[in-house]
């Protein structure tokens, strides 16, 4: 075999293996992006003591109906952005899941508890409830089995539904 075409060879081998090497993730900064006409509020649950932020849009008055937006596994409340329009008929709360709680116990239907103690920490006891991606479960298991709570509607967008018990 010709030299020159066994080094490059060689060369592409280790351009190829060099690409795959596997690096460390490096850590960014969460980007800012403007989020008018959203509030970004912050409340402590004075049952459970957990803290909460979250996004909030006033509706068309104080006595419109309530609507929590529930984001999926990777997403934020700036996924709820753009929904905006949802306030011509609803009080908007958006909530950021805590990254610690005392309720994850490694269950998908924990996540429901803790809308429930969210909602509990900002006292809406009647809402719908919209729910994205890995946002749905908490959203059914609202409506489903927490009878304090009166949900008039479940919307899931995206639904994922895993890990789900019986």
């Amino acid at each position: 075999m010709n030299c020159r075409y066994l080094a490059g060879l060689c060369a592409i081998g280790m351009v190829l293996l060099t690409s795959c090497v596997f690096r460390q993730p490096e850590r960014t900064e969460r980007p800012v992006v403007p989020i008018e006409p959203w509030i970004e509020k912050a409340v402590t649950s004075s049952a459970s003591g957990q803290h909460y932020t979250y996004l909030f849009l006033s509706g068309p008055s104080p006595e419109a109906p309530n609507m929590l937006l529930l984001p999926g596994g990777f997403f934020d409340t700036r996924i709820w952005l753009y929904f905006r329009d949802l306030a011509r008929h609803f009080n908007l709360y958006a909530l950021d899941w805590p990254n610690d709680t005392p309720f994850y116990k490694g269950r998908v239907e924990d996540m429901g508890l803790i809308a429930a103690d969210f909602l509990t920490a900002v006292a809406v006891s009647e809402l719908h409830v919209t729910g994205i991606s890995a946002g749905a479960y908490p959203a059914v298991e609202l409506a489903t089995n927490q009878p304090q709570l009166k949900v008039a509607s479940v919307t899931l967008l995206s639904a994922v539904m895993f890990g789900v018990t019986p």
